[in-house]
């Protein structure tokens, strides 16, 4: 029985390695689109007080959260082979763990959620909806901007910059939402709960527009 798990394991073992990096790279660049917009629909749920849908889309993000795990854990046994890639190993790790601290940013935003049942303030529902309008291209921008940095630095370059644009609006619809908030003045749990979803929102998309920027380094570095 121990004879045929370890054949079962040295499958999988040569079945990973078939797996080119730059495609795991590729795939963890989308389950970063996948995880925002898994966390946008949990907010839109939460606006919409649609509560079956904020677990359904909490766990769809969780679930991405665990999958990029998976890929980090794969890419990191790799790191150390022969395998030919445009960047150096500190570089690729350096990929690697921004790919994972953005999509865990987005399950913190999907567990504050879920730890609280807030209530339903339409003028704060209408800006987080706002927010997740612009979350979800910047995701979508993040991972395009992922897989072009290995083969078009160009273009990684300028999906990178229209991140740093678009994260702006970001920024202003934090503070207006911040300004509605204490002018509503909610009960203080209400009020709590609200402040610290804006926050870590903002957070998410400010850790997304840092890889965005790191990025952008990578490609005056390896353009020298």
């Amino acid at each position: 029985m121990l004879h045929k798990s370890k054949k079962n394991s040295n499958k999988k073992e040569k079945k990973n390695h078939k797996v080119k990096m730059q495609d795991l790279f590729i795939e963890a660049a989308e389950k970063i689109e996948i995880a925002i917009n898994y966390m946008c629909e949990t907010i839109v749920a939460l606006c919409n007080e649609n509560l079956s849908e904020v677990k359904k889309y909490s766990n769809l993000t969780i679930k991405t959260e665990k999958e990029a795990d998976r890929l980090y854990e794969q890419i990191i046994e790799r790191m150390y082979s022969r395998e030919t890639l445009v960047f150096s190993r500190p570089d690729r790790l350096y990929l690697s763990n921004q790919i994972e601290k953005v999509i865990d940013k987005a399950e913190l935003v999907v567990r504050r959620i879920g730890s609280y049942k807030p209530s339903h303030i339409p003028e704060l529902a209408d800006l987080l909806i706002e927010t997740t309008n612009i979350s979800k291209q910047i995701g979508t921008l993040l991972k395009e901007t992922i897989i072009k940095v290995f083969t078009d630095f160009d273009a990684a370059d300028n999906l990178a910059n229209k991140i740093e644009d678009i994260r702006r609006e970001i920024r202003k619809l934090e503070w207006d939402f911040l300004k509605k908030l204490y002018k509503i003045k909610p009960d203080f749990p209400d009020l709590l709960f609200y402040d610290n979803l804006i926050q870590i929102i903002a957070i998410t998309i400010d850790k997304a527009e840092e890889f965005a920027d790191g990025i952008n380094g990578l490609i005056c570095k390896y353009r020298l």
